[in-house]
């Protein structure tokens, strides 16, 4: 991050730093300017939007270990979600696409309790039949069994900083993906391949009855070239 700017600024051996932080906040300008020099690498292309000017050297998407996550050729009949309980952080988009698409909504959270959180949910969006059930934070293996017994991951999050990384896990478990254009979601996506990138949640809806028919052993083998770990420590090895 951005606090081993200074650090890296005045060593002398090349450094590259990888920008985990969203970006369009406006106190990041003068610091950014200040280290105009510095080569950076992304974990998108959308997260580069506010400060493009920057010293982008490339685009590095998450990799994960291939090992790790054991692929399931069987799609399941819920729809996953990973992310924050807030309902202004995609959470509120993903029960209602559940609900219209009358299918089971499991969410992973690392908030502990949810003790208030049906206070911030609209009672018309919980609909007898349409249940949603909450995970909190998991396990490496329950992660595992978790997305790799899931219809498909939706990615509702818009944020700047949302991250691929929930993507890259579900793809290396053969799980198709739903997201909206625009995050970095939709850049990890085959369109008809691996998942569905969509201008909206009526499109979304509309696309998920596909899901079904996709070929899951093709969502592995994209992850196998484009997701891995060792894909990743590969790009930046070249890019040292």
């Amino acid at each position: 991050g951005i606090d081993g700017f200074p650090m890296a600024q005045r060593c002398l051996t090349p450094t590259l730093t990888t920008i985990q932080d969203r970006l369009d906040l406006p106190e990041y300008v003068p610091v950014f300017e200040q280290f105009r020099d510095l080569p950076l690498v992304s974990t998108s292309d959308a997260q580069r939007a506010p400060l493009a000017w920057a010293s982008w050297q490339q685009t590095i998407y998450p990799g994960v270990p291939s090992e790790l996550y054991r692929f399931n050729p069987r799609p399941g009949k819920y729809l996953a979600f990973i992310g924050s309980l807030s309902m202004e952080e995609g959470l509120g988009m993903a029960i209602e696409i559940a609900r219209r698409a009358h299918l089971p909504l499991r969410v992973a959270s690392r908030q502990d309790s949810i003790d208030g959180l049906s206070r911030s949910i609209p009672s018309k969006l919980l609909v007898a039949g349409n249940g949603v059930e909450w995970l909190r934070e998991l396990t490496e293996p329950a992660k595992i069994s978790f997305l790799g017994g899931a219809l498909a991951l939706v990615c509702t999050q818009g944020g700047p900083d949302a991250s691929g990384l929930c993507v890259a896990e579900a793809l290396a478990c053969g799980t198709p993906v739903v997201a909206f254009h625009g995050g970095p979601a939709t850049e990890m996506i085959y369109d008809y391949v691996t998942g569905f990138a969509c201008d909206s949640l009526d499109e979304i809806v509309h696309v998920l009855p596909l899901v079904k028919d996709l070929d899951r052993r093709a969502c592995r083998n994209v992850f196998e070239k484009r997701f891995s770990v060792e894909r990743m420590t590969d790009q930046y090895v070249h890019l040292y």
